[in-house]
């Protein structure tokens, strides 16, 4: 598990859940269960520190589809927003999502061409 406070008494976590479902693809791809290390079962959450709440990130009205790849820092904090990267078995590209930490949504960013496990995140800023 991947864990970084993002104030308010909230904290934003990469998790896996041991019992998502295998899909054919991985299958056949070698994978044969949910606690494979590239195993499509890793999500996105917000936890609240307070109620000890936990909420599948979604978008668009649905939980973003389980990622595949390890635990690492992909998520990076700046300016009261999350970038989460994220490599889902349905998309074809991998996908930067934006979490608004003041308002709780979560936005489409930006996407890289083909299949991309995002192994770390960081905020590079120009003076």
């Amino acid at each position: 598990m991947t864990v970084q406070y993002l104030g308010n008494n909230k904290a934003l976590v990469y998790a896996r859940n041991d019992n998502a479902p295998i899909s054919d693809k991985a299958a056949a791809a070698g994978i044969k269960k949910p606690t494979a290390i590239d195993a499509f079962s890793h999500y996105y959450a917000i936890i609240d520190l307070t109620t000890g709440t936990k909420t599948r990130l979604s978008y668009n009205g649905k939980e973003i589809a389980y990622s595949g790849g390890r635990f690492s820092q992909r998520s990076v904090i700046f300016n009261d927003k999350a970038y989460i990267g994220v490599d889902t078995e349905e998309d074809a590209n991998a996908i930067i999502y934006i979490y608004d930490i003041k308002t709780g949504t979560v936005e489409k960013g930006a996407e890289v061409e083909g299949k991309f496990y995002f192994d770390m995140i960081r905020v590079v800023e120009n003076d």
